[in-house]
Parts: structure tokens; sequence; C-alpha cells
């Protein structure tokens, strides 16, 4: 369990709202959040920062990335650009990787326990062995706690607030409740939309978390953590390794335009239909004896994506290139597919 700040967490929060970003430090660097923060790294999604902000960053610690400097491979004018953040909190040695939306605050009905202490005793600690099929203590269960846990490297947050759903939805008022408690995992052979605003995972999997190139200039938007989460999923079950969802919660503050996001959505609902199946299937190859399997492991799924027939053929070299790109920052030795 953490107890205390490690020197090892890192925040990762996308944003070119500069209102919102303030808010958002307002809400999360105060007790007993801020205790779970060692470092921002805000992701600004333009050329420069807002003055307010960069002065903000002149009292926490708060390092501002923007436009300057990034690789092309990432995106701009989409919250995919977040990936720009998990590079470079790996390359500075940080161990666990917390990512939240600018409009995401903390959840009060969470006994004032801070979702990124929550978050990270997931990743860290794993969860129990063995669970209860209710709440509560279920018969046969054993009365004394287990010390055996399994070990998670993804945990995907909930929300409570503004339901995370998709323009279709949010056009015809059905939407979904946030309800789970605890942690379900996630099945080998099961697939979950993985959602971007309220995200934590461990320094083993950052070489799969390559959010599509999304936004200016490209074809699609809004799949960015949906496909990356398919691609994570497909690579992570090969190797055995687990993903969680369920807690910790954050409340969702802002409902973006239904008619706007459907615009955006459109072009991507029939390549990320047929994604979900043909990715089920993917056969990967990995070298357990490599000490970079998971990023050896990747660039075998680059390979199955260059095969996908779901993507027009200009915006899959353009991903299979972000991809390639993407991989070689863990590799000793660069790679081409």
């Amino acid at each position: 369990m953490i107890e205390q700040a490690t020197g090892q967490i890192a925040l990762i929060v996308p944003s070119n709202r500069e209102e919102s970003f303030l808010d958002f430090l307002k809400r999360w660097w105060v007790d007993p959040h801020k205790d779970y923060i060692d470092q921002i790294f805000l992701v600004w999604d333009g050329h420069d920062a807002p003055v307010k902000i960069v002065k903000a960053a002149e009292n926490m610690p708060i390092q501002i990335l923007t436009w300057k400097g990034m690789p092309d491979y990432f995106s701009r004018k989409d919250s995919a650009i977040r990936s720009y953040g998990f590079l470079e909190a790996y390359r500075q040695g940080y161990q666990y990787f917390v990512t939240m939306d600018d409009d995401c605050y903390p959840w009060l009905g969470q006994d004032n326990v801070s979702s990124i202490r929550r978050h990270v005793e997931t990743i860290s600690a794993g969860v129990p062995a063995f669970k209860s099929t209710v709440d509560g203590h279920i018969r046969g269960l054993p009365y004394t706690s287990s010390p055996k846990r399994i070990p998670v490297y993804v945990n995907v947050g909930l929300w409570q607030g503004v339901p995370d759903v998709d323009s279709i939805h949010a056009l015809t008022n059905i939407t979904p409740r946030s309800l789970s408690t605890g942690h379900t995992l996630v099945h080998p052979r099961e697939r979950i939309p993985m959602c971007g605003m309220n995200l934590a995972f461990t320094r083993e999997v950052v070489p799969l978390m390559y959010f599509p190139p999304m936004g200016l200039g490209q074809p699609y938007a809004r799949f960015d953590d949906i496909w990356c989460g398919l691609f994570v999923q497909t690579v992570m079950h090969h190797l055995g390794l687990a993903m969680a969802y369920g807690e910790p919660y954050v409340f969702h503050s802002r409902a973006s335009d239904p008619f706007i996001n459907l615009l955006k959505e459109a072009p991507g609902i029939p390549v990320n239909e047929e994604l979900w199946k043909t990715l089920y299937s993917q056969y990967l190859v990995s070298d357990p004896t490599k000490s970079q399997v998971v990023a050896n492991t990747y660039v075998s799924l680059i390979k199955g994506v260059k095969d996908l027939s779901c993507f027009p053929r200009e915006y899959k070299t353009h991903l299979v290139s972000g991809m390639t790109e993407w991989i070689n920052n863990f590799l000793p030795v660069r790679v081409t597919v």
C-alpha cells in the first residue's frame, strides 16, 4: 500500500484550455491528492502555454511540454497528444503513470482517499487473487485475507458526473451509469474500451501507450484511447499481463457537443467496428528471452497492423510509421517495419 509520496508518480494531462487546466490544478493540488503527485506533465496542445500557466509552474512541480521540439508522430489538436507526456515521464525515470483529462476532478464520494493513491495502489500492489461474488463476505471465502495478489499493469478508472459516451448515445439520451466497485480483471479473451481520461499504468507497459494519430491533419478523432487500448490489450493478453477496470472514480464535469462529436466520430465508426474483430484474432510473436519483451512484442503487433485492411492506405502508412518511431524510443537498436 502507498502510504506517502514515493517520488515515482507522474500525472500527465493534455490540455489547450487555460481556465480548465487552472481549475484542474486548484482541485488536485490540495490534500490529500498532492501527496501522491510527484510531477505534473502538462502537454499543452499548441506552440506556447499561456502566461498564467507558466507562472503556476513556478510554484508547483509542473513541466510544460508544447509543440516545440515535439516529434511529428504525435497528434496535434487532439487529446492523443498525451503520449508525448508519457514518453517524457518515462525518460525521466518515473515508475507510475496516471493520466487524466483537464475536466476530471476528485470525486468526493471516496471517503477523502485520493483517486491517484487508489490508482497507484492498484498498479503497484495488484488486486487480491481471492474475491467474493457479492459485496461483503460470501460463504466459503477464507476468513483470513490472502497474501496472494495478481499484478496489474493497467488500471482503467471510471467516472461520476457527465457520462463518457459516444455521440449517438448522447443524442438519444441512452447513457450508461458508472457503478462498478472494486476492480474487475479483463479476461484474456475479453476486450474493453480503454478510456484515457482516468487511466493509470506501470513503467513496464509504457512502450504500448502510443495513442494513434488523431486530430489535426488526420481523418479520425475520438478513437485515440480506444484504438490504443485495443493494441495494448492485444499485447498484454499475449504476454499474460493483467488489466483491470473499476475504481477509482473521478468526477467528469464537462459534456462536449454531441453534434460536433458525431461529425468527428463518423469517419472512424466503420474502422472501429472492423478493428475490434480483426485484432481479436491477431497473432503475435514474442521472445521471452529478450529483456525488452514488451517492446519487441509491440513490433510484432505493428507488423500485424501493417496487414490490416480496415484502415485506408494513407492513414495506415502514417499509423505504422508513428508506431515504429514510437517503439524505437524503447529499443536498443532501431527497427523498421
